[in-house]
């Protein structure tokens, strides 16, 4: 955590000042967590819900087609905020690298760096295919992009399509 060492004061209404503080009451949290939460932190807790429903079997695949795309349209200027931590939820190996991955992958596309614990992530021992068709696994082979293959995950994706 950073030293909160400076403040800032806002022009409100009594009307805005008291449904702040009814806000913050309710969500548990005091003024400032609240403001600031939904300041800076609001992208940071989809991020964390996102990841949280990946580790789900049942939704995996919509929840990382949602992953990606919040990943996708992710504006530079809150990259680090939201990414720089890795996420509290427990993953299995294969999603973790798949989250890993989407995050690297993201952090290419927008010529940002990757945040360092993804590369703290064992890539799998053994290869994953998006696909069990034989026939597709060769064209897998040969286009997934080289942040998967690093991982050991072999997936298609086109410029701006879904991971």
């Amino acid at each position: 955590m950073h030293r909160k060492t400076s403040q800032l004061q806002i022009r409100v209404s009594p009307r805005e000042k008291l449904a702040i503080h009814q806000a913050a009451r309710a969500s548990g949290k005091d003024v400032s967590a609240w403001v600031l939460s939904r300041l800076l932190f609001e992208e940071r807790d989809k991020f964390e819900l996102l990841v949280q429903q990946c580790a789900a079997p049942e939704g995996r695949s919509v929840a990382l087609a949602e992953l990606n795309d919040f990943l996708t349209k992710l504006k530079a200027s809150q990259w680090k905020n939201v990414v720089q931590e890795k996420p509290s939820t427990k993953l299995g190996s294969e999603v973790e690298n798949q989250v890993a991955a989407m995050i690297e992958y993201a952090a290419q596309i927008k010529r940002l760096d990757a945040p360092a614990w993804t590369s703290s992530i064992e890539p799998l021992n053994k290869p994953y295919f998006a696909s069990s068709l034989l026939s597709l696994r060769m064209h897998l082979l040969v286009n997934a992009p080289a942040v998967f293959k690093r991982r050991n995950l072999f997936v298609d994706t086109s410029i701006g399509g879904r991971v």
